[in-house]
């Protein structure tokens, strides 16, 4: 593997995280990001996959909903999509809106996050709005596991790399990932000490846009039920061209077709 373009590691550099989820309601769940938390769609298709992003929220993360009527294995209520928002004010309006077009509050699983801030699930999306910040981190996308320390490992080829855990928090344990760069979404993963069986769901996955060429880099990596793709930023696929020319402030209308 070649050294990055940036900072000269055997490790590719992440400029941006796209989350990626396959679901039959993709309209409403498009409907409630974009009324209740001013997402934007940057990207759709007439097969109704959508792009979404909002860089008050999260500069670096991106949305991605592709509509499926495939039957998947549901998301579990522990994945999760956390916004810091470091802001009281904007803290309580975003619960107010909400609640206001229907989404329904619900308990966290994890207790840390019912005292952090409040949950939200909108159909079978779960998220997290906390009034608070996480040192300069504005989104965290969270998800069980039974293998910390596998996927802390082998997660370093991709350009992920860890900087925090902890251990038996509430009976979880956990690790935080995150870019050789400061951008403002890292990923978290949890185990917790009674599960027994964890089932996965066919129908989430993680994009990592890089600066460093495809041909330098695993393409995927499926670990512990957890499925990692690696896209370089100059790759012609639409979906990914709109989130760069988002990254980097490029004017571009929202592209609605896939060649």
């Amino acid at each position: 593997m070649q050294s990055s373009l940036f900072t000269h590691t055997p490790f590719p550099v992440i400029q941006g995280i796209v989350l990626n989820i396959k679901t039959e309601a993709s309209k409403a769940i498009v409907s409630f990001f974009q009324n209740a938390l001013a997402f934007e769609t940057i990207y759709q298709n007439p097969e109704a996959n959508y792009v979404l992003h909002n860089s008050s929220l999260g500069q670096h993360f991106f949305l991605h909903i592709i509509h499926d009527k495939t039957f998947h294995k549901p998301l579990s209520n522990e994945h999760l999509i956390v916004f810091y928002l470091n802001d009281q004010t904007l803290y309580q309006q975003l619960c107010d809106q909400l609640i206001q077009y229907g989404a329904q509050q619900e308990v966290a699983f994890n207790p840390y996050w019912n005292e952090k801030g409040r949950s939200f699930c909108i159909e079978d999306v779960h998220i997290i709005l906390c009034p608070t910040s996480y040192q300069h981190y504005r989104v965290r996308i969270a998800a069980p596991t039974i293998d910390l320390n596998k996927l802390d490992n082998e997660l370093q080829v991709l350009g992920l790399h860890s900087f925090g855990s902890f251990n038996n928090h509430h009976q979880f344990d956990g690790v935080m990932l995150k870019s050789q760069i400061d951008i403002d979404c890292h990923l978290e993963f949890t185990y917790f000490h009674e599960t027994k069986d964890l089932i996965p769901s066919d129908k989430i996955s993680l994009s990592l846009i890089t600066a460093e060429p495809q041909s330098n880099l695993i393409k995927q990596l499926k670990i512990d039920n957890h499925v990692f793709e690696s896209h370089f930023m100059h790759e012609k696929i639409e979906w990914l061209q709109a989130c760069v020319n988002t990254l980097f402030n490029k004017s571009t209308q929202v592209i609605s077709h896939d060649r």
